[in-house]
């Protein structure tokens, strides 16, 4: 077991890994995102990647893709309070979602399907409705 403290975070709320371990990230209650890499935490360099600043609410639940790709954060307490992350790059995808598409309150993100098929989102919302949502950067969507 390792132990860490989570730099700037007063109350982690979330905990998330990608599939393959390489990442993990933790949400707080104030709406921040902090982005670690796994082997540079574990090594006791327990600086973080990325914060994002995004949401200002609880962050809820987190979810990488199947490839680690992008990172998918919501907050239940925010109207259209979901944002997904460019790992690579870590920029924010500003046009989603976009402004036809209410997500209301997000509560359930069943993200990313399975493994050959990676570029479907699904989200479900206070509303009672589940979204789902083609990434059409993924050919095999």
């Amino acid at each position: 077991m390792h132990k860490a403290t989570d730099e700037g975070s007063l109350t982690d709320i979330s905990l998330c890994t990608s599939r393959d371990s390489s990442y993990f990230a933790t949400g707080s209650s104030s709406g921040i995102v902090n982005v670690y890499k796994r082997d540079e935490f574990l090594g006791r360099k327990s600086k973080q990647l990325k914060t994002i600043e995004n949401l200002t609410a609880e962050i809820g639940q987190m979810k990488f893709n199947n490839d680690a790709q992008i990172l998918a954060i919501s907050s239940r307490n925010e109207r259209n309070g979901m944002r997904l992350v460019h790992v690579p790059s870590f920029t924010v995808f500003q046009n989603w979602p976009g402004p036809r598409f209410s997500l209301q309150y997000p509560r359930c993100l069943t993200a990313w399907t399975s493994a050959r098929v990676a570029g479907f989102l699904s989200v479900g919302h206070a509303g009672g409705k589940v979204l789902l949502y083609k990434l059409h950067h993924y050919q095999n969507a």
